[in-house]
Protein backbone atom coordinates (compact mmCIF):
# COMPACT_ATOMS: atom_id res chain seq x y z
CA UNK A 1 0.00 0.00 0.00
CA UNK A 2 1.45 3.31 -1.01
CA UNK A 3 2.08 6.01 1.55
CA UNK A 4 0.42 8.70 -0.62
CA UNK A 5 -3.01 7.74 0.72
CA UNK A 6 -2.04 8.86 4.23
CA UNK A 7 -1.46 12.47 3.24
CA UNK A 8 -4.18 15.13 3.33
CA UNK A 9 -3.75 16.62 -0.14
CA UNK A 10 -6.37 14.47 -1.88
CA UNK A 11 -7.81 15.63 -5.19
CA UNK A 12 -10.83 17.85 -4.67
CA UNK A 13 -13.09 15.59 -6.71
CA UNK A 14 -12.41 12.67 -4.35
CA UNK A 15 -13.35 14.76 -1.31
CA UNK A 16 -16.48 15.97 -3.13
CA UNK A 17 -17.43 12.33 -3.77
CA UNK A 18 -17.01 11.70 -0.04
CA UNK A 19 -19.27 14.66 0.79
CA UNK A 20 -21.94 13.60 -1.68
CA UNK A 21 -23.06 10.93 0.81
CA UNK A 22 -22.37 13.10 3.86
CA UNK A 23 -25.96 13.50 5.12
CA UNK A 24 -27.16 9.97 4.46
CA UNK A 25 -23.94 8.43 5.83
CA UNK A 26 -24.04 10.55 8.97
CA UNK A 27 -27.72 9.75 9.50
CA UNK A 28 -27.17 5.98 9.19
CA UNK A 29 -24.14 5.95 11.51
CA UNK A 30 -25.04 8.56 14.11
CA UNK A 31 -28.81 8.17 14.29
CA UNK A 32 -30.05 4.85 12.90
CA UNK A 33 -27.11 2.72 14.09
CA UNK A 34 -27.12 4.49 17.47
CA UNK A 35 -30.81 3.61 17.94
CA UNK A 36 -30.11 -0.01 16.97
CA UNK A 37 -27.17 -0.14 19.41
CA UNK A 38 -29.35 1.28 22.22
CA UNK A 39 -31.98 -1.38 21.60
CA UNK A 40 -29.34 -4.14 21.77
CA UNK A 41 -28.02 -3.05 25.19
CA UNK A 42 -31.30 -1.56 26.47
CA UNK A 43 -31.78 -4.12 29.27
CA UNK A 44 -28.13 -4.27 30.32
CA UNK A 45 -26.54 -0.83 30.15
CA UNK A 46 -28.04 1.98 32.24
CA UNK A 47 -30.44 4.19 30.31
CA UNK A 48 -28.48 7.30 31.35
CA UNK A 49 -25.34 5.95 29.69
CA UNK A 50 -27.26 5.00 26.56
CA UNK A 51 -28.97 8.40 26.53
CA UNK A 52 -25.67 10.25 26.79
CA UNK A 53 -24.29 8.07 23.96
CA UNK A 54 -27.25 8.87 21.72
CA UNK A 55 -26.99 12.57 22.58
CA UNK A 56 -23.29 12.63 21.73
CA UNK A 57 -23.95 10.73 18.50
CA UNK A 58 -26.73 13.15 17.54
CA UNK A 59 -24.44 16.12 18.19
CA UNK A 60 -21.83 14.51 15.98
CA UNK A 61 -24.49 14.06 13.28
CA UNK A 62 -25.32 17.77 13.36
CA UNK A 63 -21.65 18.74 13.31
CA UNK A 64 -20.88 16.34 10.44
CA UNK A 65 -23.67 17.84 8.35
CA UNK A 66 -22.69 21.42 9.17
CA UNK A 67 -18.95 21.10 8.64
CA UNK A 68 -19.47 18.83 5.64
CA UNK A 69 -21.46 21.60 3.95
CA UNK A 70 -18.79 24.16 4.86
CA UNK A 71 -16.07 21.92 3.48
CA UNK A 72 -18.01 21.49 0.22
CA UNK A 73 -18.48 25.28 -0.11
CA UNK A 74 -14.77 25.87 0.52
CA UNK A 75 -13.77 23.38 -2.17
CA UNK A 76 -16.23 24.79 -4.73
CA UNK A 77 -14.99 28.32 -3.93
CA UNK A 78 -11.33 27.26 -4.30
CA UNK A 79 -10.64 28.29 -0.70
CA UNK A 80 -8.22 26.69 1.74
CA UNK A 81 -9.98 23.59 3.07
CA UNK A 82 -7.38 21.43 4.84
CA UNK A 83 -8.39 22.48 8.35
CA UNK A 84 -12.05 21.85 7.63
CA UNK A 85 -11.14 18.50 6.10
CA UNK A 86 -9.20 17.45 9.24
CA UNK A 87 -12.11 18.56 11.45
CA UNK A 88 -14.64 16.69 9.32
CA UNK A 89 -12.47 13.56 9.38
CA UNK A 90 -12.15 13.84 13.18
CA UNK A 91 -15.96 13.92 13.53
CA UNK A 92 -16.25 10.70 11.51
CA UNK A 93 -13.58 8.98 13.66
CA UNK A 94 -15.32 10.15 16.87
CA UNK A 95 -18.53 8.60 15.59
CA UNK A 96 -16.81 5.20 15.32
CA UNK A 97 -15.09 5.59 18.71
CA UNK A 98 -18.51 6.10 20.33
CA UNK A 99 -19.47 2.61 19.16
CA UNK A 100 -16.35 1.23 20.84
CA UNK A 101 -17.32 2.99 24.12
CA UNK A 102 -20.82 1.50 24.06
CA UNK A 103 -19.31 -1.94 23.39
CA UNK A 104 -17.06 -1.55 26.46
CA UNK A 105 -20.11 -0.49 28.49
CA UNK A 106 -21.95 -3.62 27.39
CA UNK A 107 -18.99 -5.72 28.47
CA UNK A 108 -18.67 -3.76 31.73
CA UNK A 109 -22.35 -4.27 32.64
CA UNK A 110 -22.18 -8.00 31.79
CA UNK A 111 -24.29 -7.95 28.67
CA UNK A 112 -24.89 -11.52 27.43
CA UNK A 113 -22.71 -13.02 24.72
CA UNK A 114 -25.64 -12.93 22.26
CA UNK A 115 -25.91 -9.13 22.64
CA UNK A 116 -22.14 -8.75 22.10
CA UNK A 117 -22.34 -10.87 18.95
CA UNK A 118 -25.40 -8.98 17.64
CA UNK A 119 -23.64 -5.68 18.27
CA UNK A 120 -20.66 -7.14 16.36
CA UNK A 121 -22.94 -7.75 13.39
CA UNK A 122 -23.92 -4.05 13.51
CA UNK A 123 -20.23 -3.11 13.57
CA UNK A 124 -19.56 -5.37 10.55
CA UNK A 125 -22.50 -3.78 8.71
CA UNK A 126 -21.21 -0.26 9.38
CA UNK A 127 -17.68 -1.24 8.34
CA UNK A 128 -18.95 -2.91 5.16
CA UNK A 129 -21.10 0.06 4.17
CA UNK A 130 -18.27 2.51 4.74
CA UNK A 131 -16.63 1.54 1.42
CA UNK A 132 -19.40 3.19 -0.60
CA UNK A 133 -19.73 6.25 1.67
CA UNK A 134 -16.11 6.87 2.72
CA UNK A 135 -14.01 4.86 0.23
CA UNK A 136 -13.21 7.73 -2.14
CA UNK A 137 -10.87 9.17 0.57
CA UNK A 138 -8.94 6.15 1.74
CA UNK A 139 -7.50 7.81 4.87
CA UNK A 140 -10.97 8.57 6.24
CA UNK A 141 -12.18 5.06 5.38
CA UNK A 142 -9.10 3.45 6.95
CA UNK A 143 -9.33 5.41 10.22
CA UNK A 144 -13.09 4.86 10.49
CA UNK A 145 -12.84 1.09 9.93
CA UNK A 146 -9.79 0.75 12.20
CA UNK A 147 -11.38 2.71 15.08
CA UNK A 148 -14.58 0.69 14.62
CA UNK A 149 -13.24 -2.86 14.18
CA UNK A 150 -10.03 -2.83 16.25
CA UNK A 151 -11.76 -2.10 19.63
CA UNK A 152 -14.36 -4.74 18.86
CA UNK A 153 -11.62 -7.32 18.22
CA UNK A 154 -9.92 -6.37 21.52
CA UNK A 155 -13.20 -6.72 23.39
CA UNK A 156 -13.78 -10.17 21.90
CA UNK A 157 -10.25 -11.28 22.81
CA UNK A 158 -10.60 -9.80 26.31
CA UNK A 159 -13.88 -11.64 26.77
CA UNK A 160 -12.10 -14.91 26.12
CA UNK A 161 -13.40 -18.32 25.20
CA UNK A 162 -12.79 -20.54 22.19
CA UNK A 163 -15.84 -19.25 20.36
CA UNK A 164 -14.78 -15.65 20.83
CA UNK A 165 -11.18 -16.42 19.82
CA UNK A 166 -12.44 -17.84 16.55
CA UNK A 167 -14.69 -14.81 16.22
CA UNK A 168 -11.68 -12.51 16.83
CA UNK A 169 -9.71 -14.34 14.09
CA UNK A 170 -12.60 -13.76 11.68
CA UNK A 171 -12.67 -10.07 12.65
CA UNK A 172 -8.95 -9.70 11.89
CA UNK A 173 -9.31 -11.47 8.52
CA UNK A 174 -12.35 -9.34 7.70
CA UNK A 175 -10.41 -6.20 8.62
CA UNK A 176 -7.44 -7.07 6.39
CA UNK A 177 -9.66 -8.05 3.46
CA UNK A 178 -11.91 -5.04 3.92
CA UNK A 179 -9.03 -2.54 4.07
CA UNK A 180 -7.53 -4.07 0.93
CA UNK A 181 -10.90 -3.85 -0.83
CA UNK A 182 -11.20 -0.25 0.35
CA UNK A 183 -7.85 0.63 -1.17
CA UNK A 184 -8.83 -0.91 -4.51
CA UNK A 185 -12.08 1.03 -4.41
CA UNK A 186 -10.17 4.24 -3.67
CA UNK A 187 -7.72 3.59 -6.52
CA UNK A 188 -10.60 2.92 -8.94
CA UNK A 189 -12.35 6.11 -7.85
CA UNK A 190 -9.16 8.09 -8.21
CA UNK A 191 -8.51 6.73 -11.72
CA UNK A 192 -12.12 7.28 -12.76
CA UNK A 193 -12.18 10.85 -11.49
CA UNK A 194 -8.84 11.59 -13.17
CA UNK A 195 -10.24 10.31 -16.48
CA UNK A 196 -13.46 12.24 -15.98
CA UNK A 197 -11.46 15.38 -15.28
CA UNK A 198 -9.29 14.82 -18.35
CA UNK A 199 -12.23 14.22 -20.66
CA UNK A 200 -14.20 17.09 -19.15
CA UNK A 201 -11.20 19.32 -19.75
CA UNK A 202 -11.00 18.11 -23.35
CA UNK A 203 -14.76 18.63 -23.68
CA UNK A 204 -14.85 22.15 -22.25
CA UNK A 205 -11.56 23.42 -23.71
CA UNK A 206 -11.97 21.92 -27.18
CA UNK A 207 -11.43 24.47 -29.92
CA UNK A 208 -14.69 23.26 -31.50
CA UNK A 209 -18.12 23.68 -29.97
CA UNK A 210 -19.60 20.36 -28.77
CA UNK A 211 -23.37 20.14 -28.50
CA UNK A 212 -26.00 17.65 -27.33
CA UNK A 213 -29.35 18.20 -29.08
CA UNK A 214 -32.68 16.77 -28.02
CA UNK A 215 -36.10 17.72 -29.36
CA UNK A 216 -34.42 20.25 -31.67
CA UNK A 217 -32.99 22.16 -28.70
CA UNK A 218 -29.51 22.43 -27.18
CA UNK A 219 -29.49 20.39 -23.97
CA UNK A 220 -25.77 20.54 -23.21
CA UNK A 221 -22.69 22.25 -24.65
CA UNK A 222 -19.08 23.09 -23.87
CA UNK A 223 -17.39 26.41 -23.20
CA UNK A 224 -16.20 26.85 -26.79
CA UNK A 225 -19.77 26.97 -28.07
CA UNK A 226 -20.69 29.55 -25.43
CA UNK A 227 -17.73 31.67 -26.55
CA UNK A 228 -18.87 31.45 -30.19
CA UNK A 229 -22.29 32.84 -29.29
CA UNK A 230 -21.02 35.33 -26.71
CA UNK A 231 -22.63 33.73 -23.64
CA UNK A 232 -20.85 33.40 -20.29
CA UNK A 233 -22.92 30.63 -18.71
CA UNK A 234 -24.68 27.54 -20.02
CA UNK A 235 -27.90 28.61 -18.40
CA UNK A 236 -27.65 32.26 -19.42
CA UNK A 237 -30.70 31.97 -21.74
CA UNK A 238 -28.72 29.58 -23.93
CA UNK A 239 -29.43 25.99 -22.90
CA UNK A 240 -32.77 24.72 -24.23
CA UNK A 241 -32.84 27.50 -26.80
CA UNK A 242 -34.28 26.28 -30.15
CA UNK A 243 -31.58 26.31 -32.81
CA UNK A 244 -33.77 28.35 -35.16
CA UNK A 245 -33.54 31.31 -32.75
CA UNK A 246 -29.73 31.28 -32.96
CA UNK A 247 -29.71 32.00 -36.71
CA UNK A 248 -30.75 34.83 -39.03
CA UNK A 249 -34.12 34.48 -40.72
CA UNK A 250 -32.55 33.41 -44.01
CA UNK A 251 -29.39 31.53 -44.91
CA UNK A 252 -27.09 32.54 -47.78
CA UNK A 253 -29.17 30.51 -50.28
CA UNK A 254 -32.28 32.56 -49.28
CA UNK A 255 -33.84 29.55 -47.56
CA UNK A 256 -35.58 29.95 -44.21
CA UNK A 257 -33.18 29.04 -41.40
CA UNK A 258 -35.92 27.41 -39.31
CA UNK A 259 -37.05 25.03 -42.06
CA UNK A 260 -33.55 24.27 -43.26
CA UNK A 261 -32.29 23.44 -39.74
CA UNK A 262 -35.24 21.11 -39.11
CA UNK A 263 -34.42 19.39 -42.38
CA UNK A 264 -30.77 18.98 -41.35
CA UNK A 265 -31.72 17.59 -37.92
CA UNK A 266 -34.11 15.13 -39.54
CA UNK A 267 -31.41 14.07 -41.96
CA UNK A 268 -28.89 13.65 -39.10
CA UNK A 269 -31.15 11.02 -37.52
CA UNK A 270 -30.42 8.77 -40.51
CA UNK A 271 -26.78 9.56 -41.29
CA UNK A 272 -23.81 11.71 -40.34
CA UNK A 273 -23.89 15.06 -42.15
CA UNK A 274 -21.62 18.11 -42.44
CA UNK A 275 -22.72 21.50 -43.72
CA UNK A 276 -21.95 25.23 -43.46
CA UNK A 277 -24.29 27.55 -41.58
CA UNK A 278 -24.74 31.20 -40.62
CA UNK A 279 -25.47 31.84 -36.92
CA UNK A 280 -26.11 35.02 -34.95
CA UNK A 281 -24.44 35.61 -31.59
CA UNK A 282 -25.83 37.28 -28.48
CA UNK A 283 -25.20 40.72 -30.04
CA UNK A 284 -27.08 39.69 -33.22
CA UNK A 285 -23.87 39.62 -35.26
CA UNK A 286 -23.63 36.94 -37.94
CA UNK A 287 -20.82 34.42 -38.18
CA UNK A 288 -20.10 31.27 -40.19
CA UNK A 289 -19.74 27.77 -38.74
CA UNK A 290 -19.22 24.28 -40.10
CA UNK A 291 -21.61 21.87 -38.39
CA UNK A 292 -21.30 18.08 -38.15
CA UNK A 293 -24.33 16.21 -36.80
CA UNK A 294 -24.58 12.53 -35.89
CA UNK A 295 -27.11 10.49 -33.93
CA UNK A 296 -25.76 8.56 -30.93
CA UNK A 297 -27.48 6.36 -28.35
CA UNK A 298 -27.10 7.13 -24.65
CA UNK A 299 -29.03 5.12 -22.06
CA UNK A 300 -31.21 3.62 -24.80
CA UNK A 301 -32.16 7.08 -26.02
CA UNK A 302 -31.22 8.54 -29.41
CA UNK A 303 -29.80 12.05 -29.22
CA UNK A 304 -27.95 14.19 -31.75
CA UNK A 305 -24.29 14.92 -31.10
CA UNK A 306 -23.04 18.03 -32.89
CA UNK A 307 -19.69 19.70 -33.52
CA UNK A 308 -19.65 23.43 -34.32
CA UNK A 309 -16.46 24.77 -35.93
CA UNK A 310 -16.02 28.52 -36.35
CA UNK A 311 -15.07 29.14 -40.00
CA UNK A 312 -15.80 32.87 -40.08
CA UNK A 313 -12.17 33.75 -40.84
CA UNK A 314 -12.02 31.04 -43.51
CA UNK A 315 -15.19 32.29 -45.21
CA UNK A 316 -13.87 35.85 -45.08
CA UNK A 317 -10.65 34.65 -46.72
CA UNK A 318 -12.66 32.71 -49.32
CA UNK A 319 -14.73 35.79 -50.17
CA UNK A 320 -11.59 37.88 -50.46
CA UNK A 321 -10.08 35.19 -52.66
CA UNK A 322 -13.20 35.20 -54.87
CA UNK A 323 -13.00 38.98 -55.22
CA UNK A 324 -9.28 38.76 -55.92
CA UNK A 325 -9.86 35.97 -58.46
CA UNK A 326 -12.58 38.01 -60.15
CA UNK A 327 -10.28 41.03 -60.23
CA UNK A 328 -7.37 38.95 -61.51
CA UNK A 329 -9.61 37.32 -64.11
CA UNK A 330 -10.61 40.73 -65.40
CA UNK A 331 -7.01 41.91 -65.40
CA UNK A 332 -5.82 38.74 -67.16
CA UNK A 333 -8.51 39.09 -69.82
CA UNK A 334 -7.63 42.76 -70.19
CA UNK A 335 -3.91 41.97 -70.49
CA UNK A 336 -4.58 39.09 -72.89
CA UNK A 337 -6.67 41.44 -75.01
CA UNK A 338 -3.85 44.00 -74.95
CA UNK A 339 -1.32 41.31 -75.83
CA UNK A 340 -3.46 40.09 -78.72
CA UNK A 341 -3.68 43.64 -80.01
CA UNK A 342 0.07 43.97 -79.55
CA UNK A 343 0.58 40.68 -81.39
CA UNK A 344 -1.57 41.90 -84.26
CA UNK A 345 0.44 45.12 -84.37
CA UNK A 346 3.69 43.15 -84.33
CA UNK A 347 2.41 40.85 -87.06
CA UNK A 348 1.53 43.89 -89.14
CA UNK A 349 4.92 45.41 -88.34
CA UNK A 350 6.56 42.17 -89.41
CA UNK A 351 4.57 42.20 -92.64
CA UNK A 352 5.55 45.78 -93.34
CA UNK A 353 9.18 44.85 -92.69
CA UNK A 354 8.81 42.22 -95.43
CA UNK A 355 7.06 44.57 -97.85
CA UNK A 356 10.33 45.88 -99.26
CA UNK A 357 11.40 42.32 -99.96
CA UNK A 358 8.00 41.65 -101.53
CA UNK A 359 8.38 44.60 -103.87
CA UNK A 360 11.76 43.20 -104.89
CA UNK A 361 10.12 39.81 -105.52
CA UNK A 362 7.37 41.45 -107.57
CA UNK A 363 10.06 43.09 -109.67
CA UNK A 364 11.72 39.70 -110.21
CA UNK A 365 8.36 38.08 -111.00
CA UNK A 366 7.41 40.79 -113.47
CA UNK A 367 10.75 41.30 -115.19
CA UNK A 368 10.55 38.27 -117.51
CA UNK A 369 6.85 38.62 -118.52
CA UNK A 370 7.26 42.37 -119.06
CA UNK A 371 10.33 41.76 -121.24
CA UNK A 372 8.39 39.16 -123.25
CA UNK A 373 5.41 41.50 -123.65
CA UNK A 374 7.74 44.30 -124.72
CA UNK A 375 9.52 42.03 -127.22
CA UNK A 376 6.23 40.82 -128.75
CA UNK A 377 4.88 44.36 -128.98
CA UNK A 378 8.13 45.67 -130.53
CA UNK A 379 8.08 42.82 -133.08
CA UNK A 380 4.57 43.80 -134.18
CA UNK A 381 5.51 47.49 -134.21
CA UNK A 382 8.65 46.87 -136.36
CA UNK A 383 6.66 44.90 -138.89
CA UNK A 384 4.09 47.70 -139.06
CA UNK A 385 6.85 50.32 -139.53
CA UNK A 386 8.41 48.26 -142.33
CA UNK A 387 5.01 47.83 -143.88
CA UNK A 388 5.40 44.10 -143.68
CA UNK A 389 2.26 42.08 -143.93
CA UNK A 390 1.28 40.28 -140.77
CA UNK A 391 -1.00 37.36 -141.31
CA UNK A 392 -3.86 36.81 -138.92
CA UNK A 393 -2.48 33.63 -137.37
CA UNK A 394 0.85 35.29 -136.51
CA UNK A 395 -0.88 38.35 -135.09
CA UNK A 396 -3.25 36.18 -133.04
CA UNK A 397 -0.32 34.15 -131.71
CA UNK A 398 1.51 37.32 -130.62
CA UNK A 399 -1.63 38.78 -129.01
CA UNK A 400 -2.35 35.47 -127.19
CA UNK A 401 1.18 35.45 -125.76
CA UNK A 402 0.81 39.06 -124.61
CA UNK A 403 -2.53 38.11 -122.98
CA UNK A 404 -0.91 35.07 -121.31
CA UNK A 405 1.90 37.19 -119.91
CA UNK A 406 -0.63 39.78 -118.72
CA UNK A 407 -2.62 37.08 -116.88
CA UNK A 408 0.60 35.88 -115.26
CA UNK A 409 1.21 39.44 -114.04
CA UNK A 410 -2.37 39.58 -112.75
CA UNK A 411 -1.98 36.28 -110.89
CA UNK A 412 1.23 37.59 -109.33
CA UNK A 413 -0.60 40.68 -108.09
CA UNK A 414 -3.39 38.45 -106.68
CA UNK A 415 -0.86 36.28 -104.87
CA UNK A 416 0.76 39.28 -103.18
CA UNK A 417 -2.60 40.90 -102.46
CA UNK A 418 -3.89 37.69 -100.83
CA UNK A 419 -0.75 37.49 -98.75
CA UNK A 420 -1.42 40.87 -97.21
CA UNK A 421 -5.13 40.27 -96.56
CA UNK A 422 -5.98 40.36 -92.83
CA UNK A 423 -8.37 37.36 -92.84
CA UNK A 424 -9.77 36.66 -89.36
CA UNK A 425 -11.81 33.59 -90.32
CA UNK A 426 -10.31 30.12 -90.19
CA UNK A 427 -10.43 28.14 -93.42
CA UNK A 428 -10.14 24.46 -94.17
CA UNK A 429 -7.06 24.17 -96.32
CA UNK A 430 -4.33 21.69 -97.25
CA UNK A 431 -0.87 22.55 -95.96
CA UNK A 432 0.57 21.53 -99.36
CA UNK A 433 -1.54 24.21 -101.07
CA UNK A 434 -0.26 26.83 -98.61
CA UNK A 435 3.34 25.80 -99.39
CA UNK A 436 2.75 25.94 -103.15
CA UNK A 437 1.09 29.34 -102.92
CA UNK A 438 4.02 30.68 -100.87
CA UNK A 439 6.56 29.30 -103.33
CA UNK A 440 4.74 31.06 -106.18
CA UNK A 441 5.67 34.29 -104.44
CA UNK A 442 9.30 33.55 -103.62
CA UNK A 443 10.32 31.06 -106.33
CA UNK A 444 11.74 33.60 -108.84
CA UNK A 445 13.77 35.36 -106.10
CA UNK A 446 15.32 32.03 -105.06
CA UNK A 447 16.05 31.01 -108.68
CA UNK A 448 17.77 34.34 -109.36
CA UNK A 449 20.08 33.58 -106.43
CA UNK A 450 20.73 30.02 -107.67
CA UNK A 451 19.02 28.44 -104.63
CA UNK A 452 17.37 25.10 -105.40
CA UNK A 453 14.06 24.37 -103.70
CA UNK A 454 13.22 20.70 -103.23
CA UNK A 455 9.64 19.88 -102.21
CA UNK A 456 8.47 16.62 -100.67
CA UNK A 457 4.78 17.32 -100.11
CA UNK A 458 2.96 14.26 -98.72
CA UNK A 459 0.32 15.72 -96.37
CA UNK A 460 -3.18 14.42 -97.06
CA UNK A 461 -5.18 15.83 -94.12
CA UNK A 462 -6.61 19.33 -94.22
CA UNK A 463 -6.46 21.74 -91.29
CA UNK A 464 -8.66 24.54 -89.96
CA UNK A 465 -6.35 27.57 -89.82
CA UNK A 466 -5.47 31.05 -91.07
CA UNK A 467 -3.68 30.43 -94.43
CA UNK A 468 -2.17 33.89 -94.83
CA UNK A 469 -0.58 33.80 -91.38
CA UNK A 470 1.02 30.41 -92.09
CA UNK A 471 2.20 31.80 -95.46
CA UNK A 472 3.86 34.64 -93.59
CA UNK A 473 5.63 32.13 -91.30
CA UNK A 474 6.79 29.94 -94.20
CA UNK A 475 7.95 32.97 -96.17
CA UNK A 476 9.85 34.31 -93.15
CA UNK A 477 11.66 31.00 -92.58
CA UNK A 478 12.51 30.67 -96.31
CA UNK A 479 13.82 34.26 -96.46
CA UNK A 480 15.98 33.61 -93.37
CA UNK A 481 17.36 30.48 -95.05
CA UNK A 482 18.00 32.47 -98.25
CA UNK A 483 19.89 35.17 -96.31
CA UNK A 484 22.09 32.71 -94.40
CA UNK A 485 22.87 30.67 -97.53
CA UNK A 486 24.06 33.81 -99.34
CA UNK A 487 25.84 35.17 -96.25
CA UNK A 488 27.79 31.91 -95.77
CA UNK A 489 28.51 31.70 -99.50
CA UNK A 490 27.27 28.11 -99.66
CA UNK A 491 28.08 26.20 -102.84
CA UNK A 492 25.01 24.44 -104.25
CA UNK A 493 22.57 26.06 -101.78
CA UNK A 494 19.43 24.01 -101.14
CA UNK A 495 16.16 24.50 -99.27
CA UNK A 496 14.10 21.35 -98.66
CA UNK A 497 10.42 21.69 -97.82
CA UNK A 498 8.62 18.54 -96.58
CA UNK A 499 5.10 17.84 -95.35
CA UNK A 500 3.52 14.81 -93.65
CA UNK A 501 0.18 14.27 -91.94
CA UNK A 502 -1.57 11.87 -89.56
CA UNK A 503 -4.88 11.81 -87.70
CA UNK A 504 -3.33 13.76 -84.82
CA UNK A 505 -1.19 16.39 -86.53
CA UNK A 506 0.19 17.88 -89.73
CA UNK A 507 3.95 18.44 -89.99
CA UNK A 508 5.80 20.98 -92.15
CA UNK A 509 9.61 20.95 -92.23
CA UNK A 510 11.91 23.58 -93.82
CA UNK A 511 15.63 22.83 -93.80
CA UNK A 512 18.71 24.28 -95.46
CA UNK A 513 22.36 23.36 -95.86
CA UNK A 514 23.83 26.58 -94.43
CA UNK A 515 25.58 24.88 -91.47
CA UNK A 516 22.91 25.32 -88.77
CA UNK A 517 22.25 27.71 -85.88
CA UNK A 518 25.04 28.38 -83.38
CA UNK A 519 24.36 26.36 -80.20
CA UNK A 520 24.98 29.49 -78.11
CA UNK A 521 21.95 31.25 -79.60
CA UNK A 522 19.64 28.43 -80.71
CA UNK A 523 17.55 28.82 -77.52
CA UNK A 524 17.20 32.59 -78.09
CA UNK A 525 16.25 32.90 -81.74
CA UNK A 526 12.52 32.96 -80.93
CA UNK A 527 12.94 35.74 -78.33
CA UNK A 528 11.47 39.14 -79.28
CA UNK A 529 13.93 41.63 -80.77
CA UNK A 530 16.72 39.02 -80.90
CA UNK A 531 18.39 39.16 -84.30
CA UNK A 532 21.61 38.02 -85.94
CA UNK A 533 21.11 40.57 -88.76
CA UNK A 534 21.99 43.76 -86.88
CA UNK A 535 24.31 44.78 -89.65
CA UNK A 536 21.47 44.22 -92.11
CA UNK A 537 18.85 46.15 -90.11
CA UNK A 538 17.19 43.01 -88.74
CA UNK A 539 14.20 43.72 -86.48
CA UNK A 540 14.31 40.52 -84.42
CA UNK A 541 10.53 40.19 -84.87
CA UNK A 542 10.36 37.63 -87.66
CA UNK A 543 10.91 34.37 -85.80
CA UNK A 544 9.31 35.67 -82.58
CA UNK A 545 6.13 36.54 -84.47
CA UNK A 546 6.32 33.28 -86.41
CA UNK A 547 6.29 31.29 -83.16
CA UNK A 548 3.51 33.49 -81.75
CA UNK A 549 1.39 32.97 -84.88
CA UNK A 550 1.83 29.18 -84.89
CA UNK A 551 1.36 28.62 -81.15
CA UNK A 552 -1.31 31.16 -80.19
CA UNK A 553 -3.25 31.62 -83.43
CA UNK A 554 -2.93 28.26 -85.17
CA UNK A 555 -2.90 25.88 -82.18
CA UNK A 556 0.46 24.44 -83.17
CA UNK A 557 4.15 24.48 -82.35
CA UNK A 558 7.25 25.87 -84.05
CA UNK A 559 10.69 24.55 -83.13
CA UNK A 560 14.23 24.53 -84.51
CA UNK A 561 17.00 21.91 -84.49
CA UNK A 562 20.25 21.31 -86.32
CA UNK A 563 21.04 18.32 -88.50
CA UNK A 564 24.34 17.49 -90.20
CA UNK A 565 23.76 20.01 -93.01
CA UNK A 566 22.00 22.94 -91.43
CA UNK A 567 18.97 24.24 -89.54
CA UNK A 568 15.61 22.42 -89.52
CA UNK A 569 12.48 24.41 -88.68
CA UNK A 570 9.49 22.19 -87.86
CA UNK A 571 5.85 23.29 -87.67
CA UNK A 572 3.29 20.92 -86.07
CA UNK A 573 -0.40 21.80 -86.36
CA UNK A 574 -3.41 19.78 -85.17
CA UNK A 575 -5.91 19.08 -87.99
Amino acid sequence: MRSEVFYLNYPKNLIINLLDSNRIGAFLVNIVSAIIGMSIFYHYVPNLVLGLWFLASSILFVLRVKFGDKLLDAINSNKEHKRLFVLYMSLIILSSILFSLVLFMGLLYNAPDESILIFGILVFALASGSISTLGSVFLVFFLFVTSLVAPFALVVIFHGGSTFYIYATGIVLFYLFHVSAGYKFYHTQKTTIALEHKYKLLYDKSSDGIVIIKNDMIMECNESLLDMFGYKDRFDDFIQTPLKFLSPKYQENNRLSSRLMLKMLKKAKKQKITFEWIHTNKDKQSFWVEITLQTININNEDIIHGIWRDIDDRKLAENRLKELTKSLDYRVKHEVSKNRLKDQQLIQQSRLAQMGEMISMIAHQWRQPLSAISARANSINVKLLLNEKINNSTLKEQIDKIAEYSQHLSRTIDDFRDFFKDNKIKQEVAIDDIVKSTLDIVQISLENKNIDVITQLKATHKIQTYPNEIKQVILNIIKNAEDILIQNNIQNPIIVISTLSSKDEVMLSIKDNAGGVDNDIIDKIFDPYFSTKTSQNGTGLGLYMSKTIIQEHCNGNLSVDNDKDGAVFTILIKP
